[in-house]
């Protein structure tokens, strides 16, 4: 059974595919604005992570967030 349709791990490089085998320390559901913030704050603090999205492609047909603040 496959799960995953769009991976892409902290360091940027795409890991789509089948997930069997694959071990990460940190798994981020979703690649919307909270998810790919996590994902950066991992990445620069170096752990390791992946965020998987079911999308293959962004939907125009939705917004994904209406306003990102700077962190506090």
């Amino acid at each position: 059974m496959q799960y995953l349709t769009r991976a892409i791990n902290c360091a940027g490089r795409d890991e789509s595919g089948p997930y069997e085998g694959k071990e990460t320390a940190v798994l981020v559901v979703g690649g919307g604005p909270v998810g790919l913030s996590a994902a950066i704050e991992l990445g620069q603090r170096g752990v390791q992570c992946l965020i998987v999205e079911p999308r293959l492609a962004v939907s125009r047909l939705r917004p994904r967030a209406k306003t990102t603040n700077i962190r506090t």
